[in-house]
């Protein structure tokens, strides 16, 4: 008996091999996974359906139409009461009739793109789900390399996004360029986000030129399935290490730029790819705009975020984020803001200069935190007598009224505008010293 059961286990893994190697074979033939069903069902002897969210199903055998709607509507009332893709989870069990539906999802880079059922008219077996398994990997092995052509597809075609956010485009071009889909995608709502890889050039998982155009192809696909996947159509350009993509928005329940920072921020966390892993991704983003001729004033909201990202404590900047940065940025004429700082904090850059103190970074954290000294004093990782001393040595230099409702404005817009051209000299305050720099901090200060 023993020898029975391990000989029949032995043959159904020889038979599963067997059939996974015919059904990858057959996805390299035109009409492949129409012959992956066909494959299934004859070596299943089970009713096959094959579900794409984008097309029409396919039963292998065929079944009657009206049987073919109720099933279709039983399996779609069932799959909405889902949450979230399911790519990589166990396949879904229902009682149908007198019949168990197995419905397992189809798809890679965490979206679904099909769902495969296969109808038993008994308890479904383990061979019967290890033929399932090996099937919608074959499927999804497939549709993805369609993606790959798609989007080398797009990407060639999509040049023409580079002079649109340029802002060299005029409407008529634009229409003629996007074609019959033109009036309805000028009437969403988009926005412009600039990626950055910061160290694109700096890896070494991606040596050769050839290979970074590779490389930069996975990122796209990667990039529009995660916009696709928030309720959004994104047209994408790339240039040196830079994608900027418009985000068409598709509508949803949920506030557009909370899908968007959902979207974004699964790129944070590409996935296992060893060549993705280690890059740093920064991301600004523009503002909501209407009429796909604006792109290029998006666009340009998106530059200056993203020039900012210093500044700030995050990777993903939204320009309306940029608060009083935003005027700032257009008065950088090289001339009107150093005039302004060294009006405002013309003495204390020059004592830190000279004496090697830290008056300006005490200003900025004391005024960020409303005055509270011993939030102050706790983010400069300093005692408290140490910034009574701070503050009345700024008194000294600026003027007893230093703090007053006016001064206080324009102290702190002048605190941006230093910030903005020396984006590294404030940012101390995210440094945790160490226990031998905290120890001479306090007697310096003295």
């Amino acid at each position: 008996m023993h020898s029975l059961i391990i000989n029949r286990h032995h043959k159904m893994l020889q038979e599963l091999e067997s059939i996974s190697r015919e059904f990858y074979r057959l996805t390299l033939h035109a009409q492949g996974t129409s012959n992956v069903l066909r494959l299934l069902h004859k070596s299943s002897q089970n009713q096959i359906v094959y579900r794409p969210l984008q097309g029409n199903p396919l039963f292998f055998p065929s079944l009657p139409p009206d049987q073919q709607a109720a099933m279709l509507q039983f399996l779609g009332e069932r799959e909405e009461e889902l949450s979230g893709p399911k790519t990589n989870s166990a396949p879904d069990l229902y009682e149908y009739g007198n019949s168990t539906l197995v419905s397992k999802p189809v798809g890679a880079l965490e979206q679904t793109w099909a769902y495969l059922i296969m109808s038993c008219p008994r308890k479904p077996q383990e061979y019967e789900y290890l033929l399932m398994e090996s099937a919608s990997l074959s499927i999804a092995q497939e549709l993805l390399r369609t993606r790959y052509m798609e989007e080398r597809k797009l990407f060639s075609e999509n040049l023409w996004v580079d002079e649109l956010i340029s802002g060299r485009l005029e409407e008529q071009q634009i229409k003629a360029l996007i074609g019959p889909d033109f009036k309805g995608l000028n009437e969403l709502n988009y926005r412009v986000c600039l990626i950055e890889i910061e160290n694109l050039y700096e890896t070494n998982a991606i040596p050769s030129e050839n290979e970074r155009e590779s490389f930069r192809l996975h990122l796209s696909l990667i990039l529009r399935a995660a916009f696709e996947k928030h309720g959004f159509r994104p047209l994408i350009t790339l240039k040196n290490n830079r994608l900027a993509v418009i985000a068409l928005d598709l509508k949803s329940k949920i506030p557009t730029k909370i899908r968007l920072q959902q979207a974004l921020e699964t790129l944070q966390d590409i996935g296992p790819d060893e060549r993705l892993k280690d890059l740093k991704l920064l991301i600004g983003v523009g503002r909501s705009h209407l009429q796909l001729k604006k792109a290029y004033a998006s666009y340009q909201e998106a530059v200056q975020a993203l020039s900012l990202y210093s500044c700030y404590d995050k990777t993903v900047l939204f320009y309306e984020e940029l608060g009083v940065f935003q005027l700032l940025l257009s008065l950088n004429d090289g001339k009107t803001l150093q005039t302004f700082i060294r009006h405002y904090l013309g003495p204390l850059i020059d004592h830190d200069l000279s004496k090697g103190s830290e008056l300006l970074l005490t200003l900025k954290v004391y005024l960020d935190h409303d005055g509270s000294k011993q939030i102050a004093a706790q983010k400069l990782f300093i005692v408290r007598q140490s910034l009574y001393y701070r503050l009345e040595k700024m008194a000294e230099l600026l003027g007893e009224d230093f703090l007053s409702v006016e001064n206080r404005i324009s102290i702190q817009v002048a605190l941006r505008a230093y910030q903005l051209l020396n984006p590294e000299k404030l940012t101390e305050q995210n440094k945790h010293p160490s226990v031998h720099t905290l120890a001479l901090r306090q007697p310096l200060d003295r």
